[in-house]
């Protein structure tokens, strides 16, 4: 029974972590089979193997978030192999308890935890756990904004990996560096690693996390202006998806697709390309459509998105499509009517979800349409009054939008 229940937990961490295909074995299964483990063992009195199943127990509740459970675990874990004067199993504790605490945001006992684990994992030459507990402080770095540190983390990490020969946990790694180099303002880093990553992958035929990097690698050379690279990575990313038949895959690389396509149509205000505009207007009620007839979102785009770092949820995922048609508003065909109640519809999902960010950004958009016609010009200078009271309450940092819009306001007044 612990076999097999080891073997299951195996299976739920690698989903939990975002590897691994879909089990059809639950937490809640396989934590009662733990638990009736642990009761026979009990009566035989074998305290080895409760310990083992403690420690299992410990890693099932860190994998499905349960952290307070992993807490309690990983102390227990701890205790048991003191006593049975197991260095190893003491380190596994350790490992379980660190990690719980950097969830917590209990920097300093998480991470002291995680080293005092690592020191013991090189003692035993335990490469996996080496990788995966520089991983886990790579992840603490860059909570606590350590950015340079998390770089150094997640390449450790990666090397072991690459090391044992793991290629797709080396490439996940890799994957880690690239996002934090983004948040260091070093995108084109970023894209040179996300192109060696997507190789990695590539070669072990895995079309998901193929596209889930063409994905982000659209999305990043997006952000230094090169438009049209970054919808050919969207097209391409599209069609991995559409190849493994996953619907709401297909709709996010559209929505990608429809972002590049709004750059290249109106980067240029003097040369409007309509035509580009009007296909991007096509792909967001093609993905809007989507969204509306469903009642979650695929668990396969946890996998895409690496996972979905932000906690994204169905509502707010359909207030941003709304709010994005809404901001295309200059699209040939459409009416200012029907941009008007978009921008509304979004603003009401957003004021529902207390996103003060969106709602002025609802506010904005609202207004640009607006202030085009005279019986309505007095409600948007209304409206950018309420964006700007909003904006300013956040306290952005200076060099913000909010300088712009400002002087947007001055003018249009």
């Amino acid at each position: 029974m612990l076999v097999v229940a080891f073997h299951q937990v195996q299976q739920l961490v690698l989903q939990a972590t975002g590897f691994g295909k879909d089990v059809e074995v639950t937490a809640e299964s396989v934590s009662e089979m733990l638990q009736a483990a642990k009761e026979i063992l009990e009566v035989n009195a074998d305290m080895s193997f409760i310990a083992w199943c403690t420690q299992l127990q410990g890693t099932l509740a860190l994998a499905t978030g349960e952290v307070e459970e992993a807490i309690s675990f990983g102390e227990a874990t701890i205790a048991a192999f003191e006593e049975l004067q197991n260095g190893f199993g003491v380190a596994q504790g350790q490992y379980i308890l660190g990690s719980a605490f950097i969830w917590q945001r209990k920097w300093e006992e998480g991470d002291e935890l995680l080293r005092i684990a690592l020191a013991s994992y090189h003692k035993y030459s335990f490469r996996q756990g080496v990788a995966i507990t520089h991983r886990i402080l790579g992840m603490s770095c860059v909570l606590q904004w350590k950015l340079e540190d998390a770089i150094k983390e997640h390449t450790i990490a990666a090397e072991t990996f690459e090391g044992m020969g793991d290629v797709a946990e080396a490439a996940m790694s890799m994957r880690h560096c690239s996002h934090v180099y983004v948040s260091m303002g070093q995108p084109l880093d970023a894209i040179r690693i996300l192109f060696d990553v997507i190789s990695s992958y590539e070669l072990l035929g895995d079309k998901l996390r193929c596209a889930g990097c063409l994905l982000e690698l659209g999305n990043w050379l997006d952000s230094v202006g090169l438009f049209q690279e970054s919808l050919e990575q969207h097209l391409l990313g599209l069609q991995l998806c559409e190849d493994l038949n996953l619907e709401q895959a297909v709709a996010f690389f559209k929505c990608g697709a429809a972002g590049s396509l709004c750059k290249l149509a109106y980067s240029d205000p003097s040369d409007v390309n309509f035509e580009a505009g009007q296909e991007a207007d096509r792909l967001l009620r093609e993905v809007l459509l989507v969204f509306e007839h469903v009642d979650h979102l695929d668990p396969t785009l946890t996998v895409l998105t690496s996972p979905n770092p932000f906690g994204l949820t169905l509502e707010e995922l359909r207030a941003g499509l709304k709010r994005d048609l809404a901001a295309a508003w200059m699209v040939s065909g459409r009416e200012a009517s029907e941009s008007i109640k978009l921008a509304e519809e979004a603003l009401a999902e957003f004021t529902d979800l207390d996103d003060k960010m969106e709602i002025a950004t609802c506010k904005v958009i609202l207004a640009d349409i607006m202030v085009h016609d005279d019986d309505t010009r007095t409600q948007a200078m209304a409206s950018m009054e309420e964006a700007l009271t909003i904006l300013k309450e956040l306290e952005l940092p200076k060099g913000s939008f909010v300088l712009e819009l400002e002087e947007y306001h001055t003018r249009a007044t």
